[in-house]
């Protein structure tokens, strides 16, 4: 559009030159001649130029407000994912802890003040760890290990561990990042009448992580149960992330991209 732009004002300014020089009694441009195919090509490409110039800076100004339009809707989008998952949590595992503490209370307090110390640490990590963009790996790993405590200690349907090797004290992740494969785990067992177990193991090297949950008895996984999570990890890690799913037992590896 441009180019054909530049072609017809460059026409009109040739007719108006060559009626100028006609009412003035000179002869009109012969457009063969080597002075005017210059004349002619030295004014298309600065016009052109002129234009171009133009039109990317427009288009350049459009783009830099798209794209800070769509890294707030990604940041948006990750944040509601964290409220939502953190929303998961709190109200079933407090009602059902506090009904569990009750019963407790008088019979074996011991236990019940372990639960409620347990539940503390709990919401305290998601009151203001998970306000920030990303939380160290270790305490990622005790949220986890203090959520299965507690579901163990309400349900007694299970038994877990959780191992971890590597620098976990000095790598950060996006918080409430595993829960939701643990929380399917979870589910999974409570789906079936038979004692379980699960297992969550963490290894970091550099700045790669793998996590690995697995469980014995329950119902087999199927990765489109995994597609919202999918959608954050594209969000937050974009090709650095790998997902797999076989049976029982759930792979993903990270690629985290230091500072």
């Amino acid at each position: 559009m441009i180019f054909g732009t530049v072609l017809v004002l460059l026409w009109i300014q040739t007719i108006i030159e060559d009626t100028a020089r006609i009412w003035l009694g000179q002869r009109a441009g012969n457009i063969l001649e080597p002075v005017f195919i210059l004349n002619y090509i030295s004014s298309f490409a600065t016009v052109t130029l002129c234009m171009l110039g133009g039109s990317i800076t427009i288009v350049l100004k459009h783009w830099m407000t798209e794209n800070n339009r769509v890294n707030q809707l990604e940041r948006i989008h990750v944040q509601s994912e964290v409220e939502q998952l953190k929303a998961q949590v709190n109200p079933l595992l407090l009602f059902n802890v506090l009904n569990r503490t009750a019963v407790l209370a008088k019979s074996e307090p011991k236990e019940a003040s372990g639960m409620l110390l347990e539940l503390s640490q709990i919401l305290r990590y998601q009151l203001y760890d998970c306000s920030r963009k990303a939380v160290l790996l270790k305490a990622e790993i005790d949220f986890l290990t203090n959520y299965l405590a507690l579901e163990q200690v309400y349900s007694h349907r299970f038994q877990y561990m959780v191992s971890a090797e590597g620098e976990v004290h000095r790598i950060f992740v996006s918080p409430l990042l595993f829960l939701p494969f643990v929380q399917q785990a979870v589910i999974q067992i409570y789906s079936q009448p038979v004692f379980g177990s699960i297992d969550l193991n963490f290894h970091v090297n550099g700045n790669e992580i793998q996590f690995v949950c697995s469980f014995d008895n329950g119902n087999l996984l199927h990765p489109d149960d995994f597609s919202k999570i999918r959608q954050r990890l594209e969000l937050l890690y974009g090709n650095d992330y790998t997902l797999s799913v076989a049976k029982r037992t759930i792979m993903l590896k990270l690629k985290i991209q230091k500072p």
